[in-house]
């Protein structure tokens, strides 16, 4: 299964984004800030989604 790492600051968002792709069969988690991302992307996350 792809992993996806959700990179967003908003709540609201991210959880949309999160729904939306686990409804496809995508294993996701969400980080709320940038210091938090890397610390997650150690786990070997293949995608990012994030905002500009």
């Amino acid at each position: 299964m792809i992993k996806i790492l959700i990179i967003e600051d908003d709540t609201k968002i991210s959880k949309m984004l999160q729904t939306l792709l686990m409804k496809n069969n995508y294993d996701t988690e969400c980080a709320f800030s940038g210091t938090e991302a890397i610390l997650l992307l150690e786990k070997g996350y293949v995608s990012q989604l994030r905002d500009k």
